[in-house]
This record gives C-alpha cells, structure tokens and sequence, in this order.
C-alpha cells in the first residue's frame, strides 16, 4: 500500500479518535464531574503503567523485528511466540499481585478503599488488554494498514460506547470500570482481524522462549519502562499533592 493511502487511513482513523473522544469527555464532564476527572486521571496512569511492565513495553521491539524478519515467517513465529508468552506470564503475575493488594492500590491511587473492585475488574482483563495491544504491534509489523485502521477504530468505538453506558448508569465507578474493560473487548476485534491473515495461527503465540529473541525484547523493554514510569507517576504525585 503506497504512503498516500496510509496516510488517508491513518486520518480517517485519528478523525473517528477525535471525534470518540470529544464526545466521551462531553459526556464524562456531565456524570462524573471536575473531581471525577481526578480520579479517572489517576487510573489511566496506573494502567499505562501497569500496561508497560506486564508486556506492553516490548511491543516496539515487535513492530521492528516483524517488519525486519518479513520474508522469514519462521523467525517471525519463533518472535511472536517469545513476545506472546512473556505476556501471558507477565500478565498473570500482575494479575495476582493487583488483586492480592486491591485495598492498598485503591488507598494510594483514590485515597479511599471505595473503589478497590476497579483493580480487580482490571486484573482479570489485563491479559486480554496486552494482547490486544501484542496484535496491534503484530499488525503494524506486518504493514496490514488497513487491518490495523480497522483495529484502532474499533477501539475507540468500544471506548465511546461502554464508558458512555457504564459512565451515564453508574457515573465515576461505571467509568472507572470502563477503562477496565474497553480495550480488552477491542481484543476480539483485533483477533479476528488476525484470524482473518494467511500468516496468522494462534498457536504461534505460546511456547517456549528463545533466549536471543528475548534480549532484543528486553532491550526495547528497558527504554519503554523509563518514560512508562517517570511520567505517569509524577503526574499521580502532582495530583495527590493539588
């Protein structure tokens, strides 16, 4: 696909994004209000974070080796099946200590144990929530431009639609749940999408891990984790402190 019909794509897809958004925060300031905004700030911060150390932070080092071993589809399975495996494990560990320390996370991201259901919510679609984001590299790798579009409209679709419910019946924590859930149902989407390829078969995402591929995974882990942690925590700390 040339540049000029990449760009368009990736247009359409940041014009539905804007769009989505725009009318989410419309939304949002109505049911959840200037405080709830606070709050809803707090927990994106803590899944980026959370995001990153349980297999997001590698996904860079996807898109490139995906692009770099095109025309060698075994190394791109021995790739998939390192990245998809560290994820699966990465997920699961984190998974058990969010729910594991709930109360303790609420206190320190809300200031109130009124909310430590969210991370539980959270837990059990973080493994969902990584692989979406797994496929998504995968796709982008693979130059499936049009796939990839499709996959992050979805995305901001499902994002509209189940904040804007859980958000107008059950205000701050429908939201909160929301931003749970939303990109792990976008999941489904993406996977079918996936499905969908020649190249593409699951089981090429679990087995056991290549030591080489692992390292080259690390290295970009490494560069993620420092911005994935700096800057999400320091905006949590400034908001405790106002």
């Amino acid at each position: 696909m040339g540049l000029f019909k990449t760009s368009i794509l990736n247009g359409v897809a940041v014009l539905i994004k804007m769009a989505t958004m725009f009318i989410l925060n419309k939304i949002l300031a109505i049911y959840v209000g200037p405080s709830g905004y606070a709050v809803i700030g707090q927990f994106q911060n803590f899944i980026q974070m959370i995001t990153s150390f349980s297999g997001g932070a590698i996904n860079t080092g996807v898109i490139k080796y995906t692009a770099e071993y095109y025309d060698d589809e075994q190394r791109q399975q021995q790739l998939w099946r390192t990245a998809g495996t560290l994820v699966v494990i990465l997920s699961v560990l984190f998974a058990v200590g969010i729910i594991t320390f709930k109360d303790t996370l609420s206190l320190y991201i809300f200031q109130t144990i009124e909310y430590a259901n969210i991370f539980i919510w959270f837990a059990i679609f973080l493994v969902f929530f990584n692989f979406n984001a797994l496929f998504l590299a995968i796709l982008n790798g693979k130059k499936e431009i049009v796939k990839l579009v499709v996959a992050n409209i979805a995305g901001s679709i499902f994002a509209l639609v189940i904040t804007s419910i859980l958000a107008i019946q059950y205000q701050l924590y429908g939201a909160l749940v929301a931003l749970s859930i939303y990109q792990s149902l976008a999941f489904f989407v993406t996977l079918l999408l996936c499905f969908k390829s020649k190249w593409f078969k699951l089981q090429y995402l679990w087995g056991s891990l290549d030591a080489a591929t692992s390292c080259k995974l690390s290295s970009f882990a490494l560069m993620a984790l420092a911005s994935a942690i700096c800057l999400p925590l320091s905006q949590i700390i400034i908001r405790q402190y106002l």
